[in-house]
């Protein structure tokens, strides 16, 4: 068969057409003209003062329904949370965040919150996901890089195991194990 391919192509010499495919879908199509039927809008639009406040209402909002879902039991709110306000608010106002963690009783809400944040800041940002881990102290230290190793390590394996290096974890046995599986 290839060879009947290549004798057709090259016959007798001659170039052949090259061949272009038909252009059948989609079919080039003009937007339709606007409606001549106007209707008037029941419906009250915000003013400029109101756009303006709810901006600037908008991280308070966020920040308040964060700590909401972390003090309710109501599972699909606190991982709606997590999915869609907590990375928003991480990204536009990570001071914020870390107030609300420390607002945070002891305990597994708080835990949960800082997985989440070493989780999504590592993702995010390596060096500042650093700088605030630094910041905390002991087993929530520890957890915290743990997360944030696990976070980089199957795409950043390189700053995994330097994040790991410099808080003294590259001897830990969770984390070595962790880094030798993504290097193979």
């Amino acid at each position: 068969m290839l060879i009947a391919v290549s004798t057709a192509h090259c016959g007798d010499g001659q170039v052949s057409e090259q061949y272009q495919r038909p252009k059948v879908w989609p079919k080039p199509t003009p937007p339709p003209d606007a409606s001549p039927v106007y209707h008037d809008v029941k419906e009250a639009a915000p003013t400029e003062e109101e756009i303006e406040r709810a901006d600037r209402e908008h991280n308070d909002v966020l920040e308040r329904d964060i700590a909401d879902a972390f003090a309710s039991r109501d599972v699909q709110k606190r991982e709606a949370v997590i999915v869609f306000l907590l990375p928003e608010l991480l990204q536009v106002a990570p001071e914020r965040v870390l107030k609300l963690i420390d607002r945070q009783k002891p305990g597994a809400d708080r835990e949960q919150l800082l997985t989440e944040v070493a989780r999504l800041w590592a993702s995010q940002d390596v060096d500042a996901a650093a700088n605030w881990i630094k910041t905390l102290k002991g087993q929530e230290q520890r957890e915290a890089v743990v997360t944030a190793v696990s976070e980089l390590a199957p795409f950043e394996p390189a700053q995994a195991a330097g994040l790991a290096q410099k808080f003294g974890l590259e001897k830990d046995e969770k984390l070595r194990r962790l880094l030798t599986d993504v290097r193979n």
